[in-house]
């Protein structure tokens, strides 16, 4: 479903007259749609190594800190082989990949994959260097058709927004957690995924953004690589944003906001005037009180 949102959100490009508008919203829906695999890769991986002992390799290591540690966002080309080395690793500690129809076979070197990835770059090296024509847009749209079609199998995932846990106790009743969470990739005016209500026996992490098959309470965590800004701010809307980039010297940590749907941005990225940007500072009186108790 967020697949679809991430689609969706560019529809207007689609039906642009630009070339340039139709080329980066081809480029953005690729690089969210990675982004997307990789997220739930990295997350799994994340709470594995909580009961688990892993030693990566140097390359392993290098990659992975590029990732957490990276002040710009990385390209397409970077995370298809962030992909890569995570499906390597989940291969030799033998976990079992975040999706069950997963095909390493199918984004290995040199598939048609892995090819797209790499033409849709290059599209993109032209975009920025103004190198593009007419019929670029349909070398980018031939690509993405490529390239989606590989990861057809996010069609049959589901996404939520928790926003909200209750812990209810009533005298002489087994303690219940009242859930409130809100599907995401669908319109919200559709009343039949508007927020929903749901008491279960089990607590689930607050804030969170889960992606799932079958039940919502056994999905998978993805954040704060995926967050639900609005959640964390206690706003009804939903407002979903994908990380990428974080700048350590001024603990800040940049999301993008994929209703603003555009093609990922070079060294011109930090521009504070760029609508799709959402920054989320840390705040040091917070830190401190924290480290002081």
């Amino acid at each position: 479903m967020l697949l679809q949102k991430v689609i969706s959100s560019g529809i207007g490009a689609f039906t642009s007259n630009s070339s340039r508008d139709y080329i980066e919203v081809c480029i953005a829906t690729a690089t969210r749609a990675l982004q997307l695999l990789c997220f739930s890769f990295v997350s799994k991986l994340w709470d594995y190594k909580k009961g688990n002992h892993i030693e990566f390799s140097r390359d392993e290591a290098n990659i992975l800190n590029n990732f957490f540690n990276s002040e710009i966002e990385l390209n397409i080309q970077y995370y298809s082989e962030l992909l890569f080395t995570l499906v390597s690793i989940f291969d030799a500690q033998k976990i079992v990949p975040p999706f069950s129809e997963f095909n390493k076979d199918c984004i290995g070197k040199g598939s048609s994959f892995d090819k797209a990835c790499k033409n849709l770059e290059g599209i993109k090296s032209k975009l920025d260097s103004g190198q593009v024509i007419y019929s670029t847009a349909f070398e980018a749209e031939n690509e993405l058709t490529i390239f989606l079609s590989t990861l057809s199998f996010l069609a049959n995932y589901k996404m939520v927004s928790v926003k909200q846990i209750t812990y209810n106790n009533i005298r002489n009743e087994d303690v219940r957690y009242l859930h409130s969470y809100t599907f995401l990739g669908v319109d919200s005016d559709d009343k039949l995924f508007s927020t929903k209500f749901k008491y279960d026996a089990h607590p689930i992490s607050n804030d969170a953004v889960l992606i799932y098959k079958d039940k919502y309470q056994e999905g998978l965590n993805l954040f704060p690589f995926i967050i639900d800004v609005n959640a964390l701010t206690n706003e009804l809307e939903v407002k979903i944003c994908f990380y990428t980039c974080f700048e350590e010297r001024k603990k800040k940590l940049t999301y993008f906001d994929i209703n603003k749907i555009a093609s990922e941005k070079n060294e011109d990225f930090k521009n504070l005037g760029d609508p799709s940007q959402v920054v989320i500072q840390f705040n040091e009186d917070i830190e401190r009180d924290v480290e002081l108790n």
